[in-house]
């Protein structure tokens, strides 16, 4: 049985390739790699650690950055952090984006030590290829999310949002492809939910909708597949409906379902109507294992290390967990 879990993954050969040298950055090529993880979905790389620490000087770590992903002129990195933490580690903390634009769900992390680059890691997409001109105004796209979400009470007065155009235009990855779309944080009170809901700049459509509510921690009870039976801190939804997330270790833990794809924004949640997490269908309890194993490494880190989430700050940590059998 073969499975893909992350954050958690698998070490694997590096594409060899090589790339021009210039004054600031001398040749780099995939022989300075000591360890490194391709996602072979998009031809980009998930993690790379050079053999030595004198290899990229951290001030040419940007340049080094989009040569590795081979960023064309409109790609970039926008820094958003610059952290340093206990063990003497600067953290170059990065979103992607594309023509000025912010890309979803990227992020990508230099880790420098002596002023040279260690290693990075993160999420990054190749091979955008778009118009970044709306073709509809952010005044429709916001009536059109208000549609999606349908409430009848906001947390915000609808017609005074309409007139402050709030939201904000970026590009999302979606089914293999990339849409420019409009993102809008929707606050409804009745029914209650917030969720970031996106709308096509294009065609208007609704193309995706995240919700940034959970509901209350419950104490649940893991039969992993390969831990044993494991105590677990679960979102209870309702008293006969459950989901692996919690939100005592940080702004919270997470894991979803991928089914039968490889697209994260299509990952659903595990559900149990008792808490009790012992279902072996399409071998679902692998779930378990990945929930508490991420509980067990959260508490590990911040308990012997001080070290608050991946990034030092809490963030949310999303695991996506998927059954190649099923494939």
């Amino acid at each position: 049985m073969n499975f893909i879990i992350k954050p958690i993954a698998l070490l694997c050969a590096c594409l060899i390739f090589s790339t021009a040298s210039s004054q600031k950055l001398r040749d780099v090529e995939a022989k300075d790699f000591k360890k490194c993880i391709y996602n072979e979905e998009n031809k980009s790389y998930k993690y790379v650690e050079l053999k030595s620490d004198d290899i990229v000087n951290e001030q040419s770590h940007l340049e080094w950055l989009k040569m590795i992903h081979t960023c064309g002129s409109s790609d970039d990195f926008a820094l958003y952090e610059i952290q340093n933490d206990e063990l003497g580690l600067t953290h170059y903390r990065y979103k992607q984006t594309y023509s000025g634009l912010p890309v979803e769900f990227s992020r990508y992390y230099v880790h420098v030590s002596n002023q040279q680059v260690h290693s990075a890691n993160g999420d990054f997409y190749p091979n955008i290829d778009l118009s970044t001109n709306p073709q509809i105004s952010k005044l429709i796209a916001f009536q059109k999310a208000l549609e999606q979400v349908d409430a009848d009470q906001y947390a915000f007065n609808p017609q005074e949002e309409m007139e402050m155009f709030k939201g904000e235009l970026v590009v999302l990855p979606l089914y293999n492809s990339f849409k420019l779309a409009f993102k809008f944080d929707v606050y409804a009170l009745n029914p209650l939910s917030r969720q970031d809901v996106y709308i096509d700049a294009s065609s208007a459509e609704h193309l995706l909708s995240i919700s940034q509510l959970h509901f209350s921690n419950s104490n649940g009870i893991a039969v992993t597949r390969y831990s044993g039976t494991k105590n677990i801190i679960t979102d209870s939804l309702s008293p006969t409906s459950f989901v692996l997330y919690e939100s005592g270790r940080g702004n919270g833990i997470e894991t979803k379902d991928l089914n039968q794809g490889l697209d994260y924004t299509q990952a659903v949640d595990f559900m149990d109507a008792d808490n009790y997490w012992d279902d072996t269908t399409n071998h679902d309890d692998i779930a378990g294992d990945v929930h508490w194993g991420m509980e067990s490494t959260f508490d590990y880190f911040y308990n012997k290390h001080n070290r608050y989430s991946y990034d030092g700050g809490g963030s949310l940590i999303r695991n996506f967990a998927i059954n190649l059998l099923r494939l």
